[in-house]
């Protein structure tokens, strides 16, 4: 399955993206990569972003099964296949 969030921020609409992985994930380090894997079904990680003002505000909820990997590069983030809930 394969999901598009659409961003179409402005300058003065600039948000900022947070990712909340639950306590399903473990973590390690490969060079300069941070890897993820899921350790059971339902790992779950949680978009929200935040407003000029600091308001948070949840948008996606991205579940996987046990053994996904996700791999952080600096900022960018590449994911699996996954099941999108709108939150």
């Amino acid at each position: 399955m394969s999901t598009k969030i659409s961003r179409s921020y402005t300058v003065s609409d600039l948000k900022d993206e947070i990712l909340y992985f639950n306590k399903h994930w473990k973590r390690s380090f490969s060079g300069s990569k941070a890897v993820y894997t899921a350790t059971s079904d339902y790992a779950t990680i949680k978009l929200t972003t935040v407003t000029p003002r600091g308001k948070l505000i949840p948008q996606l909820l991205l579940i996987f099964k046990k053994g996904s990997r996700v791999v952080v590069i600096d900022t960018a983030l590449h994911i699996p296949p996954h099941a999108t809930v709108q939150l």
